[in-house]
């Protein structure tokens, strides 16, 4: 009678876990839409490659890692259990969540990444690009550039909200004096991949994707 109540016991933890586990891995699930470019800009000596542009209507969830308990539990354990409890601690989480005001999914995250070669200064080189859409939208709220080189800079620029069903976008790049000086037309033919725990997208440490 008592071992079969702990084992009826035991079963349901077991349960409890399973579905608990199955959840959180749902969670780690993202698709990612790929459009691979192979365009070349060049403006004032700068050599600007179009490597891709990525869309998704999940965005990351940044507070994954604010939790102070975390990082208090963490520095109790030992070194050798410290990767363990890291595993766990990402595993049992929500790294995604959906835009906000996206009842209907029609909008997304889109991205675009490229090269830039130049021997001249990049002072102002992210102010004057830009992502637009067929309305005419901007999409550059979030940016970055990064130095791979003495003269090669990898780079990216996008935004939130970006319909999803859109097949064109525009390439601008902008003067001093923010007048337009190069549009390049993108037509949008998506490739998409569906990531999950144990197949995590490309880790690009620049990107917001």
């Amino acid at each position: 009678m008592f071992r079969k109540k702990w084992t009826r016991i035991l079963m349901i933890l077991l349960c409890i876990w399973l579905i608990t586990s199955v959840y959180y891995y749902t969670q780690h699930r993202i698709t990612i839409n790929r459009c691979a470019l192979d365009k070349e800009v060049t403006v004032d000596g700068m050599v600007v490659q179009l490597n891709e542009i990525v869309f998704t209507d999940l965005e990351k969830s940044f507070t994954l890692f604010r939790n102070e308990r975390y990082y208090k539990t963490l520095a109790k354990l030992p070194v050798f259990a410290q990767q363990a409890y890291f595993k766990v601690y990402t595993f049992y989480s929500k790294p995604y969540k959906k835009l906000e005001h996206n009842y209907d999914n029609r909008f997304g995250i889109i991205e675009l990444r490229g090269t830039l070669t130049t021997d001249k200064s990049i002072d102002l080189f992210l102010d004057r690009i830009s992502l637009v859409n067929k309305a005419g939208l901007e999409f550059s709220g979030h940016r970055g550039i990064e130095n791979k080189s003495a003269s090669t800079y990898s780079f990216y620029i996008g935004g939130r909200y970006f319909v999803k069903n859109d097949k064109t976008a525009y390439f601008i790049i902008k003067d001093e004096n923010d007048a337009i000086i190069k549009s390049v037309p993108i037509k949008l033919e998506w490739q998409s991949k569906t990531y999950n725990y144990f197949n995590r997208p490309p880790n690009r440490p620049l990107s917001k994707i």
